[in-house]
């Protein structure tokens, strides 16, 4: 959880909720379309997912990276751009 109260949660079907004053809004649908298993605030408000295929056999063998945030905040990456990795 973020100083003040803000969190983030992540799961499967590309779910993606905020937690602002003790209401969850949605920020999906992300550009990835993923079961994402890890979310990060950075310390200037950034998002950043983490996920793959979920329970697909292949599951571990692609994942996707996606930042919400700004340009700075994203190390460059314009915000919401997939980064994705094939094993």
């Amino acid at each position: 959880m973020a100083p003040g109260g803000r969190a983030v949660v992540a799961g499967l079907f590309d779910e993606v909720l905020e937690r602002r004053d003790g209401t969850y809004t949605s920020l999906g649908p992300t550009p990835a379309d993923r079961d994402w298993h890890g979310v990060w605030i950075g310390p200037a408000g950034d998002v950043w997912l983490a996920g793959g295929a979920g329970a697909a056999p292949n599951a571990a063998a692609s994942g996707a990276l996606v930042c919400f945030g700004t340009v700075a905040a994203c190390d460059g990456t314009d915000p919401g751009v997939v980064v994705e990795a094939d094993a």
